[in-house]
């Protein structure tokens, strides 16, 4: 398992008032995807509000969420037919993960979901650790040439296949959050949401927008990295 990273953003409360732009701050949170987010951006008055970006976050969960049982992931995942249509959101997330999976050579692969599984990672609790045999067979359905993607169908070649988008999917909804916030014509702000970032700046004053990284501490003391 990778170091968890802990990420606070520098703003002072939900509203801070900018004297030099005569512009605030305005700062949204709430719990999404099994984590939270924090939404903060500087606007004249407030243009959004958290049931929108509840709204964006509950649509992406119910393409992508292996903790909704009538996610589209699900019923890829769980059907028995070879070809499966995707929604726009899901089929934009797979064209990246394959793009990534050739770039990196095979290290990022979507389909470990067998695995994720086998060491208790995924939706399911498991008693126990998995015995060799059971890695080998989860590998044997393990592996990127086993799906095609082909329009907005995604193409099994084996049934075993099982996906998991867990490694892309909460930036992917960091990119479509701060997409909704420019399209409604915010210029400055900082979108993360379990430790994904996305940051437009600086803030109107022409100062850059600050974010502090928490790290395991050294030799016992504390740290704050900015």
């Amino acid at each position: 398992m990778g170091v968890i990273v802990y990420l606070s953003l520098f703003f002072a409360g939900a509203r801070c008032t900018n004297p030099s732009t005569d512009r605030s701050n305005f700062t949204i949170r709430g719990q999404a995807q099994g984590t939270t987010y924090q939404v903060s951006y500087y606007a004249d008055q407030p243009v959004i509000e958290r049931r929108s970006i509840d709204s964006i976050v509950a649509v992406i969960d119910s393409s992508m969420s292996l903790y909704k049982p009538y996610s589209r992931i699900n019923l890829f995942n769980d059907g028995t037919a070879k070809a499966f249509v995707l929604d726009p959101h899901f089929r934009a997330v797979m064209a990246k993960s394959f793009e990534i999976y050739h770039q990196s050579e095979g290290v990022f692969d979507v389909t470990v979901a067998p695995l994720v599984q086998l060491w208790g990672f995924g939706p399911t609790p498991q008693a126990n650790l998995p015995t060799p045999d059971d890695v080998r067979h989860a590998l044997s359905c393990v592996g990127m040439d086993k799906i095609r993607l082909c329009g907005y169908t995604l193409v099994k070649e084996e049934l075993c296949v099982r996906i998991d988008l867990n490694g892309i999917a909460q930036g992917y909804t960091v990119d479509v959050i701060a997409d909704f916030m420019e399209r409604r014509g915010i210029r400055h702000y900082v979108v993360e949401l379990g430790g994904e970032l996305r940051v437009q700046g600086p803030k109107p004053d022409g100062s850059p927008l600050r974010i502090g990284i928490e790290r395991p501490a050294k030799h016992g003391e504390g740290g704050l990295m900015q």
